[in-house]
This record gives structure tokens, sequence and C-alpha cells, in this order.
């Protein structure tokens, strides 16, 4: 096949296929009770790109590749975590100076300083659950798993959370998480910038949408009736925000086993959705384009969520969002 089609199969180049072969090669696939020569390397990657570009069955990959759709199954669970346990870590969390200069990309730009990273959740669609499945009925009405990951200027992500119910509010995923209680105790997040044209210096900060509490360390939307300067805060804070919306649409453009219910275990998903957006980062690095033509017209699972968190707004958050709000205001 050309350049073209494989792209539109595989959802990656040619030479993105052969450079990912190399970095997985060596894992063998275990079959059970089966006495055949195992599946080369570039056979497993290829059931699995497949299964990760598309919405189809597993029945139907097994009459593609003539295998038993057991078999696809255990190419694809086992593909995934190979990924995730090599590969995991590249997708980390910022600190020190690479902190900084995410923060100066953001700032590049262009308005509010100190923005270091964009949070947000999505949700996974799956199959109604067995048991509890009420827990997973989203507010979109469908079931699904939530995804929540923080991504940065360049739109790759730096942490992602995975596994809670799709009924489950999105600042319950960030209480409930490690993110959270690093942010917390100050392990992340724990420099400061400059305001340009001040004295005045602010912690560098999240930017997510009003779900989610008001901390130092995450920015959000003014509620209520706005002034012009909290408008045109909220305005520049939502240009940094898109960057993680934009991020879900690329990697469920690019995996669309993530936009429609997949035949695969529940205790698989994991994985799977972790070597999704592994993936996703490995094409940003090497410039695999991506193609708009792989977007879905509307992605019901990607919309901002306009609920209000409701708890307590810490009174050293709301100061500085004041005076963020107050330094837009000089400036512009």
């Amino acid at each position: 096949m050309d350049e073209k089609e494989f792209k539109d199969k595989f959802r990656i180049n040619r030479s993105t296929f052969d450079m990912m072969c190399q970095m997985i090669d060596g894992f063998q696939v275990q079959h059970r009770r089966v006495v055949r020569e195992p599946l080369s390397t570039g056979k497993r990657l290829a059931i699995t790109l497949l299964k990760l570009g598309s919405s189809g069955e597993l029945r139907s990959f097994a009459n593609l590749f003539k295998v038993a759709r057991s078999t696809v199954s255990i190419v694809v669970n086992t593909t995934c975590k190979k990924i995730v346990h090599h590969f995991g870590e590249d997708i980390s969390f910022p600190q020190d100076d690479e902190l900084l200069q995410v923060a100066k990309s953001f700032l590049g730009l262009g308005d509010l300083p100190g923005v270091c990273g964009a949070l947000d959740g999505t949700r996974i669609p799956i199959k109604a659950p067995i048991t509890n499945a009420r827990d997973y009925y989203n507010r979109k009405s469908f079931y699904s798993f939530v995804l929540q990951a923080v991504v940065d200027y360049a739109k790759s992500f730096r942490n992602i959370n995975f596994g809670w119910p799709g009924s489950v509010h999105d600042a319950r995923v960030l209480y409930n998480s490690d993110l959270f209680q690093m942010f917390e105790s100050g392990e992340l997040l724990n420099q400061k910038i400059e305001l340009p044209g001040t004295n005045r210096w602010v912690d560098l900060y999240l930017v997510g949408d009003p779900a989610y509490p008001l901390k130092t360390w995450l920015m959000k939307p003014v509620s209520g009736t706005l002034s012009l300067e909290e408008d045109t805060f909220n305005k520049q804070l939502s240009r940094r925000r898109v960057h993680v919306e934009h991020a879900f649409g690329m990697l469920k453009g690019r995996f669309h086993c993530l936009l429609k219910e997949i035949d695969v275990a529940l205790k698989n998903m994991q994985h799977l959705v972790a070597a999704c957006c592994i993936l996703r980062n490995f094409c940003q690095m090497v410039q695999d384009e991506y193609l708009y033509t792989w977007e879905e017209p509307t992605d019901p699972m990607n919309c901002v969520d306009t609920t209000v968190f409701q708890g307590v707004q810490t009174t050293d958050a709301k100061d500085m969002q004041k005076l963020l709000i107050d330094w837009g205001n000089l400036l512009f």
C-alpha cells in the first residue's frame, strides 16, 4: 500500500511504524495452548494500531490477519502493556528548569504569565459494566471512564489519571489524584515567575474550567456577573485552557477506539488508554503529522464542564486570581 493508505490505516507514517517496531522488539506474546510460530513484532504492532485507530470489533481484525479473536485480544492487551511499561515515564510532569521553560513557552504564546499546564477531564465510552453500572453512567447519558490530563504548551500529555467511573465529578477525580497531593504539598509547582513590568511575583499554576477548585496552583475563570477586567481575564485563561481540549480531540481523532464503546475488558482499559496517550506524544515528538480529516464531526465526550465548583476557595487563591486580573487590566 502507498504512504497515504498506510497512514490512514495505522494512523502513523511508515517511518514512525518502523521506529516503534524497533522500540518494542523482543516482546513475545504468550499464547496459551497454541502451537505455532509467535507473531512478528511488525504484525503485533499492526494489529494493535489498527485496533486503536478504529472502532472496529476484534472479530474483524481476526479475520483480516487470519488469527483467532482471542489472539487479537491478547496481542492488543500485551502490546499496550509493553508500551506503558517501557515508555510510561515519557509522560511526566515537568520540574525545575524544564518547568520554567514550559511556563516561558506558554508566555511566548501571549498573555497570562505563570501558566505551565492546562488541566481537564474527558469521558472514554465503555459498554455497560455488569456490576455498579449506574456509577459509570455520566451526565451525557452514556457509560464511561474518566480520563484526567495535564498538557503543556505543545499539547503533549504531561500527566494522566484514568479509571474513575464516568459519573464522578472532575473535581473529585482531581482531589483523589496523586497530582493533587503533590501540588498541595508543594512538591510540584514550587517556583514563581515575575509579572512583566512589575516587581510582583506569582506562583506557577495550571489553568482549568469552572468545575475545578480555585487554588494558587490552579486558576479558573471568574463566575457570575463579570466586570470588563474579569471578562478579559476569562478570555486570556480560555486561550490557554483550550490546549487540553485540543489534545483530547487529537488523541481521539488519531485513535478512534476512544470514541465509541470498545470490546476490551474493563481491567485492560487503563493500559489501552495510557498507550494511546504515550503513542500520541511519540507522534508529536517525531513530528508525525496529525490529519484533521480523522476527526469526527462532534465529540460529546469533549465538552467543557460548565458546572461551577461549590467548595471553599482559599483567600490566597482569590488574591492571586485578582492580582492576575489587575495585571491584565494594566497590560491591555
